[in-house]
Protein backbone atom coordinates (compact mmCIF):
# COMPACT_ATOMS: atom_id res chain seq x y z
CA UNK A 1 0.00 0.00 0.00
CA UNK A 2 1.28 3.44 -0.81
CA UNK A 3 0.77 6.87 -2.28
CA UNK A 4 2.40 7.79 -5.60
CA UNK A 5 2.95 11.48 -6.30
CA UNK A 6 3.54 13.13 -9.67
CA UNK A 7 7.29 13.54 -10.14
CA UNK A 8 8.19 10.65 -7.82
CA UNK A 9 9.03 7.17 -9.14
CA UNK A 10 8.38 5.07 -6.02
CA UNK A 11 5.25 5.14 -3.87
CA UNK A 12 5.43 6.51 -0.34
CA UNK A 13 4.81 3.64 2.08
CA UNK A 14 5.68 5.34 5.39
CA UNK A 15 2.62 7.08 6.85
CA UNK A 16 2.45 9.74 9.55
CA UNK A 17 -0.95 8.29 10.42
CA UNK A 18 -3.63 6.03 8.96
CA UNK A 19 -7.33 6.09 9.82
CA UNK A 20 -10.50 5.07 7.99
CA UNK A 21 -10.98 7.71 5.31
CA UNK A 22 -7.67 9.51 5.87
CA UNK A 23 -3.98 8.92 5.18
CA UNK A 24 -1.35 11.43 6.32
CA UNK A 25 2.05 11.35 4.60
CA UNK A 26 5.06 13.61 4.29
CA UNK A 27 5.21 14.87 0.71
CA UNK A 28 8.61 14.26 -0.90
CA UNK A 29 10.53 17.31 -2.16
CA UNK A 30 10.49 15.86 -5.70
CA UNK A 31 6.67 15.77 -5.76
CA UNK A 32 5.04 18.05 -8.30
CA UNK A 33 1.56 19.46 -8.49
CA UNK A 34 -0.74 17.01 -10.21
CA UNK A 35 -2.78 13.93 -9.50
CA UNK A 36 -1.80 11.30 -6.95
CA UNK A 37 -2.41 7.56 -7.03
CA UNK A 38 -3.31 5.32 -4.12
CA UNK A 39 -1.90 1.84 -4.48
CA UNK A 40 -3.77 -0.90 -2.61
CA UNK A 41 -2.15 -3.99 -1.06
CA UNK A 42 -3.48 -5.90 -4.09
CA UNK A 43 -1.39 -3.68 -6.38
CA UNK A 44 -4.45 -1.95 -7.87
CA UNK A 45 -3.80 1.76 -8.44
CA UNK A 46 -6.54 4.41 -8.16
CA UNK A 47 -5.81 7.91 -9.48
CA UNK A 48 -7.27 10.99 -7.79
CA UNK A 49 -9.89 13.04 -9.59
CA UNK A 50 -8.54 16.34 -8.26
CA UNK A 51 -5.08 17.82 -8.60
CA UNK A 52 -2.80 17.85 -5.53
CA UNK A 53 -2.80 21.13 -3.63
CA UNK A 54 -0.20 22.00 -1.04
CA UNK A 55 -1.24 23.36 2.38
CA UNK A 56 -1.63 27.12 2.19
CA UNK A 57 -2.03 27.10 -1.59
CA UNK A 58 -5.11 28.77 -3.08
Amino acid sequence: MGVLFTGVTEPITQFVSKAPGQLVVNIPKAAARGKISLIAYSGVSIESVDMLKFVGEK
